[in-house]
């Protein structure tokens, strides 16, 4: 098997003298600025002498590029923060035997700013009672379990008011007036809310995202895929009961794969909705493939790894030592 390592970002680069456009390694399209040196990152001159520190430069080129930037980051879990025995232990592994009792406490509070979980801003959002999230939609959150429930959660509309519970959700939406016959569950949802015991009509410019609950496997071939095919029915087809869901030539009843597997052969379009998507998940996963079969530049594996790349093969996960001014004279640098 050939165990050659390859840059995710595509280094080296090619040295060019005139700037232009080109795919990376998945097919997008990408700026391509003048180079005379295949590892420099691209950046702009007037960029790092006014943020005096490393920054690259990357174009943003299409709407899709933006949205996966933000998306990823944005999603990013802060790691854990480790605790604090491991912490103090890690330092006095490190420490030198002429060390203080003073000089291990100020790099024990240097190492937990250092490594925060929590970043100066956040911490300032959280004082000062500022939402850390500002949205241009609102979400709700409705649990279509199979015990009957049809209830949405959380802790209240835009006025404050109390959710339903299981009962009453359920209920509710079967025995809507006539004049909202019309509407399936997603529809009714991010169109009316419930206010003072009846079905009020959102705002106009009030967009509802509808997040619901259980989350099954799209994949025809899955255990669940009974129960996925029941939520997708519950949400977009109009219904009084359940059984008329289901209901099929005189008394016989129909299995929900059934059900749904009329609702695609007959064309029924439903609206988009946050449920996983079999179709997606399928392209995505042949795509995956197509990327392993690419090839792979022969010229990596001459490339020297440096001193810092050497290290972390050595000594992987390993805490990087830190230093105060009481070490001065005593650092491998010095």
């Amino acid at each position: 098997a050939d165990t050659r390592q390859v840059c995710r970002f595509d280094y080296p680069f090619e040295c060019r003298a005139i700037a232009g456009m080109g795919l990376d390694s998945k097919g997008r399209v990408r700026f391509e600025p003048r180079r005379n040196d295949p590892l420099v990152n691209p950046h702009n001159r007037a960029a790092i002498m006014a943020w005096r520190a490393n920054i690259d430069m990357k174009p943003v080129l299409s709407e899709q590029a933006a949205l996966s930037y933000i998306a990823k980051y944005a999603s990013k879990a802060e790691s854990n923060a480790p605790q604090f025995p491991a912490l103090l232990a890690s330092i006095a592994e490190q420490a030198d035997t002429a060390a203080t009792a003073q000089s291990m406490c100020q790099k024990l509070l240097n190492k937990m700013l250092g490594e925060r979980a929590y970043s100066a801003q956040e911490t300032a959002h959280l004082l000062l009672g500022i939402p850390l999230v500002r949205t241009s939609v609102q979400f709700q959150t409705l649990n279509l379990s199979k015990d009957g429930s049809l209830r949405p959660i959380g802790r209240g509309d835009e006025d404050g008011e109390p959710q339903a519970d299981n009962e009453q959700g359920y209920h509710r939406y079967m025995q809507r007036s006539d004049e909202l016959d019309r509407f399936s569950v997603q529809e009714l949802f991010q169109t009316y809310r419930w206010r003072a015991g009846e079905w009020r009509k959102r705002r106009a410019s009030t967009t509802v995202v509808l997040r619901v609950f259980p989350r099954f496997s799209p994949n025809p071939e899955d255990d669940n895929y009974e129960q996925y095919c029941r939520i997708k029915i519950l949400l977009h087809h109009r219904f009084r009961t359940t059984e008329e869901l289901c209901s099929g030539v005189g008394d016989e009843q129909r299995t929900w794969r059934d059900a749904y597997g009329t609702c695609t052969e007959d064309g029924h379009s439903h609206s988009r909705d946050t449920l996983r998507s079999w179709q997606q998940e399928s392209q995505a996963a042949d795509d995956s493939d197509d990327n392993e079969d690419e090839e792979i530049d022969p010229d990596l594996a001459e490339l020297d790894e440096a001193d810092w790349q050497v290290y972390m093969a050595l000594f992987p996960n390993a805490a990087l030592p830190v230093y105060d001014h009481g070490d001065l004279g005593r650092r491998p640098l010095d």
